[in-house]
């Protein structure tokens, strides 16, 4: 069939629709098929263009002509404008006012081939529940919840589902997700119900408490705050939990105070959790806390001071070193210190002058068990890890005061190097331990990389962090083993992001980007139509070149730019000009590379022009583009530029860039631009200057433009400028000679 004949057989189908709003039970399912399959046709031979040109010239005359306006809804949505899901908008509200739910369910499902609609993934999940389909639903609302995370009405529909499914992982996350936002309005009935659901489900309920204290303190009033607490408190298992109902009681009283009733349970809760300690009746009776008109702060700090001395407790004496406390008579421990035994000290001088050191500390098995840790030092590296870092605050370490509790004790200073660089690949993998460039922090729980990775994104809270983050988890995740539920915590957030109306270009652009790039990572994330959806802010040159400048992550910028030649292929010279003007990355060798497969010089020449004007504004491009111009990189026939006027504007860059560290600006910056320059213009391996100098002086050509502009620039370091000048002389007197 040629494209003539698609083109009419279209035309004559939407002109056969005749049918008024009045009279849509006239309609069948089948029409938008058909329509459908007229438009395959047409798509193969490249009639598109032409058919929703005539679509439109229906809809001019007869808004009501459904075929029409479903076709001009299909063309502008598979050509990314958002014009297509108004149309569809329009199609399905006609068809859902007249309960034709059949119909709307095809055409909801129709717009949702696109991308997630709003709209649609409402109507659909109306549409299954009359038609009583309800096995989709669920999953439908998590999509849904994923584009508008201000519905709590579906939120809490879709966490009380996961609920009755068992998924009871999902279900928290949703009533996280709407008691977050029940927080944020005010909502205080709503705030209890969900906060009973968490507290019911939520292993980590007391850290989710902490999270969202500040919140909670700006909404309510104190009264409902100990209400939560209260709701808290029950759910622990005072013998097992102790410490976590401690910190829920202190904070009870932090708020009434003077309730004797919960000072009491407080005080009963210390009283187990210490039950096997030798002195706790003493310190009870010390601290005051069973005197109710003493301030109860004062009380709780003075027995949690005291109660850490017992029997067998080691300390640490900056003078006598390691000892053990033997006992503890009224108000005085007595201590063995390995140099003095017997020794007594009073409880508040032991307070202001001993270290506590767990039974486990390094130092406590270096003094008392040095046989049993170097056994262990030599079979279990990780295990002294451990110990070591577990006797610091936070069970977190430096590599530095690791490496100052190992050597010389353990291990000599000389293979300090070889021994750490092989056991840092064991912690890395070992899921115990969290990693950073100069820590090491050990936990209790087990944490997966992956969990590690999506709390630190949940943790942050500026955007472009969270970018880079999102990256991280992608590249590490080589064999798609991450758990689902991690990445639709980064899907969602993206999602959100590109639908806020608050959001600007960048964030935009970048969650369109990254929800492409989680598409192509796993077909149930992201969205295939995102760079789709782009296109109209690809088309605001300036503005996305903005954009492009502010991208940290070089494979965003590559999408960012395929996608830049593609909407602006008639000015691609201009686009790739104003892209080289921006920030320095490794991005500029792929973009120029672009001009160079091209032959265009008339491009080069022009970025040669802008960058040596542009110099003050873009110093590190400019040296880039010095670089390479004068190694011959670009060499290509037709490129203009004068290898005195580069040099004579490197000179000028110096003395920009110094005057930026005089005024304390961008100064790492420029100390890192400024070894550039020194390395292209002076090193004797690259240096080019002195090489310069000499050619055109043994040619007869005049030097003095770029010889006065060196001499007068008081920046170029001395070691330099007295080899240029002695070398100089010498070629003065070889040519005077």
């Amino acid at each position: 069939m040629s494209t003539n004949d698609s083109i009419k057989s279209i035309e004559a189908a939407l002109s056969e629709d005749k049918y008024s709003k009045f009279q849509l039970s006239e309609y069948k399912v089948t029409r938008f098929i058909d329509i459908d399959t007229l438009l395959e046709k047409v798509k193969e031979e490249n009639g598109t263009s032409e058919v929703l040109e005539k679509a439109r010239d229906i809809l001019r005359n007869n808004e009501h002509n459904f075929s029409a306006l479903y076709t001009a809804a299909v063309l502008l949505c598979e050509g990314g404008n958002d014009e297509g899901e108004t149309y569809f908008e329009r199609l399905i509200r006609a068809f859902r006012d007249r309960g034709k739910w059949g119909i709307v369910e095809h055409l909801c499902r129709k717009v949702l081939t696109f991308g997630d609609v709003r709209f649609a993934l409402r109507v659909l999940i109306t549409c299954l529940q009359q038609l009583k389909k309800p096995a989709e639903i669920s999953n439908l609302q998590e999509r849904l919840v994923a584009l508008d995370p201000s519905d709590t009405n579906v939120m809490i529909s879709l966490a009380d589902q996961k609920e009755k499914e068992g998924d009871i992982e999902n279900a928290v996350r949703y009533y996280q997700l709407s008691l977050t936002k029940f927080i944020q309005t005010g909502q205080r009935k709503q705030v209890e119900d969900v906060w009973l659901k968490l507290v019911m489900h939520e292993k980590a309920i007391l850290p989710l408490f902490n999270r969202l204290e500040d919140k909670i303190m700006k909404q309510f009033e104190p009264e409902f705050v100990v209400t939560l607490l209260q709701v808290m408190i029950e759910r622990f298992d005072i013998q097992k939990e102790a410490e976590a109902a401690i910190s829920i009681y202190k904070r009870i009283l932090a708020f009434i105070p003077n309730d004797k009733d919960y000072r009491a349970k407080l005080v009963d809760v210390y009283e187990k959790h210490y039950e096997k300690h030798h002195h706790l009746e003493e310190f009870v009776k010390l601290s005051g806390l069973k005197k109710w008109w003493r301030p109860v702060f004062e009380c709780i700090k003075s027995f949690e001071e005291y109660i850490r001395f017992d029997n067998g407790v080691y300390v640490f004496h900056h003078s006598w070193g390691i000892g053990q406390i033997q006992d503890i008579e009224e108000t005085n421990l007595i201590i063995d210190f390995i140099e003095k035994k017997g020794h007594h000290m009073s409880l508040d001088m032991a307070l202001s002058t001993l270290e506590l050191l767990p039974a486990e500390h390094i130092r406590v098995y270096e003094a008392y068990r040095k046989d049993e840790i170097v056994k262990i030092f030599n079979e279990e590296p990780l295990k002294v890890l451990e110990i070591i870092i577990n006797g610091f605050p936070k069970n977190e370490a430096s590599i530095d005061q690791i490496k100052n509790e190992l050597c010389p004790a353990l291990l000599t200073a000389k293979n300090w190097t070889k021994w750490w660089n092989k056991t840092k690949k064991e912690v890395k993998l070992n899921p115990h331990f969290h990693l950073t460039e100069k820590a090491i922090m050990w936990r209790e729980e087990e944490i997966l990389f992956s969990d590690e990775i999506v709390s630190r994104f949940q943790d942050e809270d500026d955007f472009s962090s969270r970018v880079i983050i999102a990256d991280e988890l992608m590249a590490t995740d080589v064999n798609n083993q991450v758990k689902m539920t991690n990445y639709k915590v980064i899907d969602e957030y993206f999602k959100n992001c590109l639908n806020d109306d608050g959001s600007d270009i960048y964030k935009k652009v970048e969650s369109i980007i990254m929800l492409h790039r989680l598409y192509k990572h796993n077909k149930n994330l992201g969205s295939k139509t995102a760079l789709k959806k782009g296109k109209e802010l690809f088309a605001d040159r300036e503005r996305i070149v903005a954009v492009y400048n502010q991208q940290e992550l070089i494979d965003n910028k590559k999408i960012l730019v395929n996608e830049l030649l593609k909407v602006h292929k008639e000015n691609t010279v201009e686009i790739i000009t104003a892209l080289l003007l921006t920030r320095y990355t490794k991005m500029h060798d792929t973009i120029i590379n672009i001009l160079l497969k091209e032959s265009s010089v008339e491009g080069i020449n022009a970025f040669i022009v802008k960058i040596i004007e542009q110099y003050r504004e873009r110093p590190d491009v400019f040296i880039w583009a010095a670089k390479n111009l004068m190694n011959n990189n670009w060499d290509i026939e037709g490129i203009q530029w004068s290898i005195e006027e580069i040099q004579i504007t490197l000179f000028y860059t110096m003395a920009h860039l110094n005057r930026q560290l005089r005024l304390k600006k961008k100064s790492e910056e420029a100390n890192r631009l400024l070894k550039q320059i020194n390395t292209i213009m002076f090193s004797k391996r690259h240096g080019r200057f002195l090489a310069y100098l000499m050619e055109q002086k043994k040619a007869g050509k005049d030097i003095s433009n770029v010889w006065n502009v060196f001499i007068e620039n008081k920046y170029v370091p001395a070691k330099y400028r007295e080899e240029i000048f002695l070398e100089m002389r010498k070629m003065e007197r070889t040519i005077l000679s």
